[in-house]
């Protein structure tokens, strides 16, 4: 995918935070996430008790509003489901405390980004709240230049 095609995406999403009326949330060094997969602190076996098996949350912007469903499906995997059934799966990269809030780093690794609008490079992280958090919030941010930080994108609701 060239360069055009990423920034083509990263507007797509810039506008659907407008649309939805999500605040910009300010950040400091200490609230920021690790930049690389690498340097989020690793899942020890544990942490697999706090971590939800499912989740949805609504969604407002495009592609497809409504309701999008998120499935744990093995230790390493999650699979997100659009309302039209279309599918996406993430990896389960690390562990993050994200604005005081302990949970799951997840990146985006196959479904069809024409679709998705989301690449499946890595560079779309989703932060997953653990079960216990009150309020359990979904988060997103990109790596690619300039990057963004964490944005909470929706509460997530049903959470077992």
């Amino acid at each position: 995918m060239n360069g055009s095609v990423h920034y083509f995406f990263r507007g797509v999403v810039a506008l659907m935070f407008l649309a939805s009326g999500l605040p910009a949330e300010d950040s400091s060094e200490a609230d920021q996430a690790p930049s690389k997969t690498s340097e989020f602190d690793p899942i020890q076996k544990e942490d697999y008790a706090k971590i939800p098996s499912f989740f949805y949350f609504d969604y407002k912007g495009d592609p497809q509003p409504g309701k999008r469903l998120w499935l744990r499906v093995d230790e390493r995997s999650w699979i997100e489901r659009y309302p039209n059934g279309l599918e996406s799966r993430f990896k389960m990269v690390g562990r993050a405390v994200i604005k005081g809030t302990t949970g799951t780093i997840v990146v985006k690794v196959e479904g069809n980004p024409a679709k998705t609008l989301v690449p499946n490079d890595g560079r779309f992280q989703c932060f997953i709240a653990d079960k216990e958090s009150i309020p359990p919030v979904f988060a997103i941010r990109w790596l690619m230049p300039p990057g963004m930080d964490w944005r909470g994108l929706a509460a997530m609701k049903c959470v077992h």
